[in-house]
């Protein structure tokens, strides 16, 4: 459905369209067949009034003209509501060009339309759901691999912190004579190595956490 409503803002079969404008048909109007919410930003062109379509219209022509889902196209459909002498006529239907031309939409240029849908729409449509895969793919795996390097970058801090720990214990050795090696490690406490594991733990998860955010 997204891809028919962008399809019908840019219409790549028309060489220099700008948009599209819609005015109802009195008739219609007096019938009560148009809803308001259909009729967007009011726009004179040639001294004429004319409307940009809103959202719930194109919702409402795809599903009609454009069935199913926005996937097909029917000139007859197209033709029967979009032009005043239809068979159920609700609007008059106009591509404004870049040159500010409005041209009127007739049966003729609706089988161009549709000519050019059945060619092109699946095409289109699954280059945007491959387009979508892809997209999809890609911020999975780069989340992933953000995730894995700030993994490696804890890991790599947690290590140069055990081994810079196991150094200054290294260093703390270096020059004594056995006996005074044993007093000193008497002297020492399982906490004097846990606390600082626990410092360089919980220095690694914030450095983590700040990678993970930016």
């Amino acid at each position: 459905m997204n891809e028919c409503i962008t399809l019908h803002n840019t219409k790549p079969w028309v060489k220099n369209f700008e948009e599209v404008l819609v005015r109802p048909l009195q008739a219609a109007i007096d019938r009560g067949s148009v809803n308001p919410d259909w009729l967007g930003e009011e726009v004179t062109v040639e001294g004429n009034t004319w409307y940009r379509p809103t959202e719930e219209f194109w919702t409402v022509h795809c599903n009609a003209a454009h069935y199913p889902q926005g996937e097909g196209c029917s000139a007859a459909t197209h033709t029967a509501f979009l032009t005043p002498t239809g068979a159920d006529a609700e609007f008059e239907y106009c591509n404004m060009m870049k040159d500010g031309t409005a041209i009127i939409q007739t049966a003729k240029e609706f089988e161009e339309e549709c000519g050019w849908w059945r060619k092109n729409f699946d095409l289109i449509e699954t280059m945007s759901h491959s387009h979508s895969h892809e997209k999809e793919y890609y911020t999975h795996n780069k989340s992933y691999t953000m995730l894995c390097k700030n993994h490696n970058i804890v890991i790599a801090i947690l290590i140069a912190y055990v081994v810079f720990d196991l150094s200054s214990v290294a260093v703390m050795n270096r020059g004594l004579n056995k006996e005074q090696r044993r007093n000193l490690m008497a002297e020492f406490k399982i906490r004097d190595f846990i606390v600082p594991l626990l410092v360089g733990i919980l220095a690694g998860w914030v450095v983590w956490w700040w990678l993970d955010r930016s």
